[in-house]
């Protein structure tokens, strides 16, 4: 079952544990995490060209969170950039298979991991630190300097959140 959604390309480095087990979660046999790509501008800002050229010098492993839905067909075209980006990650030599496909080689090659909750508090602040970056709540500098302290990570929505708009 799909879980964390990370910025970044490499889905398998934002998330080593890949395929793992929660014992919090008994019913669900096995959990993956995935790159974010929601929308148009999500998708592109993580196969950019840049992150393209580290995922494969990386041989790293990129599962895509989507809804194709979600605007990248808008009057009767596909999104530019994005159609761009695509043809581009098909033109490399990749291995480019349906998500199950990928996760049942992952579990043959690295099995399940067993996840314990120190490893669960490490993959929760990894995503909560995205999300607030991604939300401008706090900024790439700030929120490394402040994931250092328990304290100040417990803390990190009470200084500037209350200043955001809530959206209507």
């Amino acid at each position: 079952m799909r879980n964390f959604v990370y910025r970044d390309i490499d889905t398998l480095a934002a998330c080593p544990q890949m395929f793992y087990r929660d014992s919090a979660k008994p019913y669900v046999g096995a959990w993956f995490a995935c790159s974010e790509g929601a929308d148009p501008a999500s998708f592109v800002r993580t196969i950019g060209d840049v992150q393209q050229d580290r995922l494969e010098a990386d041989g790293g492993l990129c599962i895509m969170y989507t809804h194709l839905g979600a605007g990248f067909w808008r009057d009767g075209a596909l999104d530019p950039e994005f159609e761009r980006l695509m043809r581009k990650l098909a033109g490399r030599d990749g291995w480019f298979a349906p998500v199950a496909e990928v996760l049942d080689h992952l579990r043959s090659v690295k099995g399940v991991t067993d996840l314990g909750a120190r490893e669960r508090r490490e993959l929760e602040w990894r995503w909560l630190g995205e999300k607030a970056r991604a939300l401008d709540v706090v900024t790439d500098r700030e929120w490394l300097a402040r994931s250092h302290s328990a304290t100040a990570r417990s803390l990190v929505f009470l200084d500037r959140s209350c200043l955001r708009a809530q959206p209507a």
